[in-house]
């Protein structure tokens, strides 16, 4: 596991109402120990999925952030993630992969666009697809998952609270 700062992670300043400040939003191909396993800006179909993830800090009540997928331009799907009162919160996001154009975009409770992320999914499997590049019948490409949300204090002390959207 690459240590944060030394993949790039540094903190983004954005900040939303309600005392909630933006520290991370990573775009990565898995989560690993609750954090990041790199810094993605492409994936290939055989990677499967794509993974928001999301470091906060909320010194106010507990809040939504949410996590818009982006496929060609149109919205994909749409999870709702909690961010509750905490010195340190971090959740993730994912979405099942196929190839073309991707953005994904976190949005506070009153709907400020604090961050976004653009990416491609290569077409190296691009023949297993029809003209349009649909899907097959029967294919899970179309979901996106909330994961888990966690709360952290000082380290590795962690006290979990788990959001399932």
């Amino acid at each position: 596991l690459v240590a944060l700062g030394a993949a790039g992670l540094l903190p983004s300043a954005a900040s939303a109402e309600d005392g909630i400040v933006l520290k991370d939003f990573v775009l990565t191909h898995g989560i690993q120990g609750r954090e990041p396993v790199d810094t993605a800006s492409k994936f290939d179909l055989a990677d499967g999925q794509a993974y928001a993830f999301v470091r906060m800090f909320n010194d106010g009540p507990p809040s939504d952030v949410t996590v818009v997928w982006l496929y060609e331009g149109d919205e994909h799907a749409r999870v709702d993630l909690n961010i509750g009162t905490s010195t340190g919160w971090r959740t993730w996001s994912s979405a099942n992969l196929k190839p073309g154009h991707w953005a994904v975009r976190l949005v506070d409770a009153q709907g400020t666009t604090l961050d976004e992320r653009s990416f491609t999914v290569g077409s190296a499997y691009a023949q297993e697809y029809d003209g349009d590049m649909s899907p097959a019948s029967g294919s899970p490409f179309d979901d996106a998952f909330p994961q888990q949300a966690d709360k952290w204090q000082d380290g590795d002390n962690y006290n979990d609270n788990y959001s399932h959207n």
